[in-house]
Order: structure tokens, then C-alpha cells, then sequence
């Protein structure tokens, strides 16, 4: 038996390695380019539109052709890390680390025609098409910075509590890696703000709205453990009331620009609100009464 199970182990690597080795490749290195040069690397930005590399290069952004290999320019950094380019603009934008300033560059000429102002230690640098905004991730002063492609003025800065790295958007939203920490911050890219810290508020304030709900019950019937003496009513009234809470709140929200709904929000036709947020009240008011009554019924204070 154990020259049996030997046999069909052999059996199943050799299996494993034909099926490994017959396997299509996905990747395959075909071209080394040598740029030359002292220092260090960082990022590297494709820039599509010319078929250019832009590559962070110690005191430089060295301009590659992707498809030879061939040195095309540089554009002057001092501690060169990564390049966002907006191509509908002709611009593009450099990080310098070592001044704490973003270097605005023309994307034909190479040319720089400004620096803006930024944080501490300027990293990453992606051009969000989303928003239509550059983010540039500040590693020492922990902060996001929104440049204006149009103005070339600073927008907003979000703290983000860690050294910062690169980042990805999405419609609403982008995702940063907060390297010394080990988290992704998601920012609002409607608002600017700590998507974290709002989801956080928006919890307390759900969790308010259903203490509220509460106590009105109880100062309308005149017992603080209202819900038992009439479960079935209080269900009902807490997710009529938690319902009217949430349309209230997102009646507001909508009209102040406090947050907007994506594509994919299913929204309640006349009403013109999210789903989602409706339902959510709507269960979790009569669920958290659900289960404060029972509760109050295994405690010694029935």
C-alpha cells in the first residue's frame, strides 16, 4: 500500500507539471530598455496618447519611447518620484520629493512652466479622469492633495493618518495605500472627505435616530419598555418612523451636496431617493426594537 500511494503521488506531480508547463503564459518579457543614469527609480506613468514612458529618476523624469526604448527628453525634478499626465490639457505634473512641490510641465515641449506648493515629501501623483483632478499622496505630512488641471490651484488636502503611496479612482471614490499602516483609505471624490470617518458619522447617526425613535415611543405610550406591551404595533410604528427619518435625511443630504448616487443606486420612483438608504431604517429601527424587547424579557426588569 505504501509503494501504491508513492506511485500515485509521483503520478500526480508529474500530472501537475505537464499541465503547468502546457499552460498558456500570460506575461512575457519582450524589450529591455537602458535608460542610463545615476540614483534611484520610482514610478513609472504610460502616457498613451504619445506611446511615452515617464520615469522618476533621482534628479529627473526621464521621457522613453515604449516602443524603442529610446531617450527622448527629461523633464527637471529634484527627488523625482511619479508623473500624472492630462493629455486633453498638454499637461503634465511631477512630484519632487525632496522640495515638497509639484512641477507643471508641457507634455510636448517638456518644459516646466510652474511649481505648485505640497505637502510633505510629495509621492504618488495619478490624474483621477473621474473627477478630472490630480492627487498627488504626501508620505511625510500624511495628506492628499487635489490639484485643478484648469487652474493649477491646490483644491482641498484630506488627511489620511499614514505615509501614503499610490492610489486608484473609481466613479466616487479613490483608494489609497496607506503603506505604514497596512490599510486602504477610501476618499469621496464628490466631497473630499474621509469616506472612513463619513461612514462612521453616518453610523452614530443611525444609531441616534433609533434612540429617538425609541424614546418617542416610550413618551407617547408612557412606558419605557413600550415594546412590550404592544410588539406588533411598535414594529410597525418604528419602521414607518424610521422610513419618514431616512427620507428626511436624504431629502437634506441630496439638496446640500452632502453625497450623490451612483449609477448603480436603484432609486424610488417619485420620491427620487436611493433605495438602499430608505430600506436600511426602514429594518434596522424595528430590528434594534425587536431585539431591545427581548432583551427587557430575559432581564429581570420586566
Amino acid at each position: 500500500m505504501k509503494k501504491l500511494n508513492q506511485f500515485c503521488l509521483a503520478g500526480l506531480l508529474l500530472v501537475g507539471t505537464a499541465i503547468a508547463q502546457s499552460a498558456p503564459q500570460l506575461y512575457k518579457q519582450v524589450a529591455k530598455f537602458d535608460v542610463g543614469g545615476d540614483g534611484g527609480w520610482d514610478y513609472i506613468t504610460y502616457d498613451a496618447s504619445s506611446n511615452r514612458l515617464f520615469i522618476g529618476h533621482s534628479m529627473e523624469i526621464a521621457v522613453v519611447d515604449a516602443e524603442t526604448g529610446k531617450k527622448l527628453g527629461s523633464v527637471p525634478a529634484n527627488g523625482a518620484h511619479g508623473v500624472a499626465v492630462v493629455p486633453g490639457k498638454n499637461l503634465g505634473f511631477s512630484t519632487n520629493g525632496r522640495a515638497g512641490t509639484v512641477t507643471v510641465f508641457d507634455l510636448k515641449t517638456l518644459q516646466p512652466k510652474q511649481d505648485i506648493k505640497a505637502g510633505e515629501n510629495p509621492d504618488a501623483i495619478i490624474y483621477d479622469r473621474y473627477s478630472k483632478k490630480v492627487l498627488v499622496m504626501n508620505g511625510r505630512s500624511k495628506d492628499l492633495m487635489v490639484i485643478d488641471p484648469d487652474t493649477l490651484k491646490v483644491e482641498a488636502s484630506i488627511p489620511l493618518g499614514g505615509k501614503l503611496e499610490f492610489a486608484a479612482p473609481d466613479p466616487g471614490h479613490v483608494y489609497v495605500n496607506v503603506e505604514d499602516t497596512g490599510e486602504i483609505a477610501t476618499v469621496d471624490s464628490k466631497t473630499w472627505k474621509d469616506a472612513t470617518s463619513i461612514c462612521a458619522i453616518a453610523t452614530l447617526g443611525d444609531v441616534g435616530i433609533t434612540l429617538i425613535i425609541y424614546f418617542i415611543g416610550a413618551l407617547a405610550v408612557g412606558r419605557l419598555l413600550w415594546p412590550l406591551k404592544d410588539a406588533r404595533n411598535a414594529y410597525f410604528i418604528s419602521a414607518l418612523l424610521g422610513m419618514l427619518s431616512a427620507a428626511f435625511v436624504e431629502f437634506r443630504a441630496l439638496a446640500v451636496g452632502r453625497w450623490a448616487y451612483n449609477d448603480k443606486m436603484p432609486i424610488v420612483p417619485y420620491l427620487h431617493l436611493g433605495m438602499w438608504p430608505l430600506l436600511q431604517l426602514t429594518l434596522l429601527v424595528p430590528a434594534s426594537i425587536w431585539l431591545a424587547a427581548l432583551w427587557f424579557r430575559r432581564s429581570e426588569f420586566k
